[in-house]
């Protein structure tokens, strides 16, 4: 060791400071065979939180427990459902996923999330069987909106809850809230699959069949803040900070001046275009070499144009952010990439549908820094009367759930009438076997029905006139007759 200590002795400042940059990076992450640095295993239950983590901790700050940032994931059992065998399945989804327990402080160098211990769970069972058919399925409803619009206390553990309605012997729905800052909408994915992999283990008797997740969230998260502060990071900053410099806030008609707060009060309409029409788009997209994805996002874009007047359009748009190691974990991961584009001198919808291509690729290209970030280093002017950057969101699905494979057990969704919106207006279309359907959310403080009713069957006779004649000018293309106009406006369809 002296040995050892006189060559360290001899190096020079530059040298000591290699070697220590040298021991760093090796104590802090030591990398895989694929050159994929490995996680750094927690040594505490107190760690940062990640990025967006923060920023849903600042605005709840601002708004204590709004519940727009709950997520409600009922899900209905039909068949011959063992509760007690579904109790300890969710137990062991929370003793295998951290952010389960997690809970939020204040720390002495930032804001923090702390896990807690696993506890036991006691399912809790509401029997409805009592009531008329027609009835038990209004109290479920009912009793699920209620459930949906209760707040969080982000200091408390934790951070997601259940309740079971027992409608019948072979009917049964899971209420299952959590809050978005230990939950997406792929952690969903991932809780359908466990759901299903331990309820058939235990209903056999057998032991947890799942190993143990080689990382957990909040290592995430210290590997994130890590990661922000490398040349990669740098790099895609400087794009996001060149790319929305200066983005301008969409004007859509609102019959209410915007209130001083964002208020998120919202509702839905669906819409359904039909497997003819969607065969459509999707060949329009193979002709013009984009994805269908791109294709719906620029006809959206082209509605928000005819509809704004404005041509220098920014629309959100999520993306799952997940890699590897982090694929099968329960977590916030989901980040978002802004992408904008131009529509000045009326061009071509094909012409627009290339710039579309190039901004999509770009944006998510780049979307490995959290778009929280990007809003703290442009720091737009302050304005909590709208999202930062865009208020527009769009997101298009082609993902299917794997099948849920439990022997006597189906599983099905359960739509909600809760219904809260993070933004001025949001699409979400999900590509079916049956075609595309999906809904339009929107901000009701602003916007009346009957304009929101008018965009949704605009976008129909859009997409028909894009497929009929790509070339044509967007200021051009065709929407609704006068007749189907007159018949909103009267409130017949």
């Amino acid at each position: 060791m002296s040995d050892l200590s006189q060559r360290i002795a001899q190096l020079s400042p530059a040298q000591l400071e290699a070697l220590r940059q040298r021991l760093k990076r090796k104590d802090a992450a030591p990398e895989t065979a694929d050159g994929k640095i490995a996680p750094r295993r927690l040594h505490s239950n107190v760690n940062p939180q990640s990025i967006a983590q923060q920023w849903l901790w600042n605005l709840d700050k601002l708004q204590p427990g709004n519940p727009a940032f709950n997520l409600p994931s009922p899900m209905r059992f039909l068949g011959q459902l063992d509760v007690v065998v579904l109790e300890r399945v969710l137990n062991e989804i929370v003793r295998r996923h951290e952010s389960l327990r997690t809970r939020f402080a204040a720390g002495t160098e930032g804001p923090v999330q702390i896990v807690e211990p696993a506890a036991h769970f006691e399912l809790p069972v509401i029997d409805l069987s009592h009531l008329a058919a027609d009835e038990r399925e209004r109290e479920a409803r009912r009793l699920g909106n209620q459930d949906a619009e209760q707040p969080f206390d982000l200091s408390r553990a934790p951070l997601w809850r259940a309740q079971l309605l027992r409608l019948s012997e072979t009917d049964h729905v899971l209420f299952f809230i959590t809050h978005q800052t230990v939950f997406d909408a792929w952690s969903f994915v991932v809780l359908v699959k466990e759901i299903q992999d331990n309820y058939k283990a235990f209903a056999a008797g057998q032991p947890a069949p799942l190993p143990e997740l080689p990382i957990q969230y909040a290592d995430y998260a210290v590997r994130q803040r890590e990661w922000l502060q490398g040349e990669v990071a740098e790099r895609q900053l400087a794009y996001w900070k060149e790319n929305l410099s200066g983005a301008p806030v969409l004007q859509l008609p609102a019959v209410r001046v915007r209130p001083p707060v964002q208020t998120f009060a919202g509702t839905r309409l669906s819409l359904q275009l039909g497997r003819e029409l969607t065969d459509a788009l999707i060949e329009l997209a193979r002709r013009q070499g984009v994805t269908l994805f791109m294709t719906l996002l620029a006809i959206y874009k082209v509605l928000l144009h005819l509809y704004s007047h404005q041509t220098d359009i920014v629309v959100g748009s999520p993306a799952i952010n997940r890699k590897g190691d982090v694929e099968n974990v329960m977590g916030f991961f989901v980040n978002t990439v802004a992408i904008r584009t131009d529509l000045s001198g009326n061009p071509r919808f094909c012409d627009y549908l290339k710039q579309i291509r190039e901004a999509t690729l770009a944006a998510f290209s780049h979307h490995d820094v959290p778009f929280e970030r990007v809003v703290e280093e442009l720091a737009p002017e302050r304005n909590l009367s709208h999202p930062p950057l865009y208020q527009a969101a769009f997101a298009s699905q082609n993902v299917r759930l794997h099948p849920f494979e439990v022997p006597g057990l189906k599983l099905d969704r359960m739509e909600l009438d809760s219904c809260y919106s993070r933004f001025d207006i949001s699409l979400m279309l999900v590509d079916s076997d049956d075609g595309i359907w999906g809904r339009m959310e929107y901000n009701t403080d602003l916007f009346a029905k009957q304009t929101m009713r008018r965009m949704v069957a605009d976008l129909p006779g859009l997409m028909k006139g894009v497929c009929a004649a790509p070339e044509q000018r967007v200021r051009a293309m065709p929407m609704l007759t006068v007749e189907e106009r007159r018949q909103i406006s009267s409130g017949r369809r």
